[in-house]
């Protein structure tokens, strides 16, 4: 009998690691959609302001590339940073799709966890940089006396 409870208890291990695994890999998987979900919100947000922005930039300083400049580059280093975000949560998704029960899904998870956090900050980030930039842009249009 002792043999037969060794075995019986083994395959109850092993059933409960795998159980636990693929509870692991499903929290990295929902984490990791929830943050490619907000970078995604946050280009999304970020590529519609920078038409908008340029646009209203060669309006009301036909003569000046500065301002046009200062836009460019406030707005490019979020892009790259994002982009590379982005990157990483497709990285991930392909651990996940590929990961198998060996796989060190406490770390992926503790890497999801962090990249949510992360991600939940673009979209106030963005948003802010883009009202100051229009913020200065409408302060300059009211002081240079143009119309809105």
């Amino acid at each position: 009998m002792d043999i037969i409870s060794t075995i019986l208890s083994l395959l109850g291990t092993g059933r409960d690691h795998a159980k636990r695994v693929n509870d692991r890999r499903a929290e990295v998987a929902r984490l990791n959609a929830e943050a490619a979900a907000e970078v995604g919100r946050a280009l999304d947000i970020l590529n519609a302001a920078r038409v908008r922005l340029f646009r209203r930039c060669a309006e009301v300083y036909p003569a000046s590339s500065e301002m046009l400049e200062t836009c460019k580059t406030a707005l490019d280093l979020p892009l790259k940073d994002m982009t590379a975000f982005w990157d990483m949560t497709q990285q991930l998704s392909g651990v996940i799709a590929n990961g198998g029960w060996r796989a060190d899904w406490e770390t992926a998870l503790q890497r999801a966890y962090e990249m949510k956090g992360t991600s939940t900050r673009f979209v106030p980030f963005i948003s802010d940089i883009v009202g100051r930039l229009e913020a200065a842009i409408d302060a300059d249009e009211k002081l240079l006396g143009r119309p809105e």
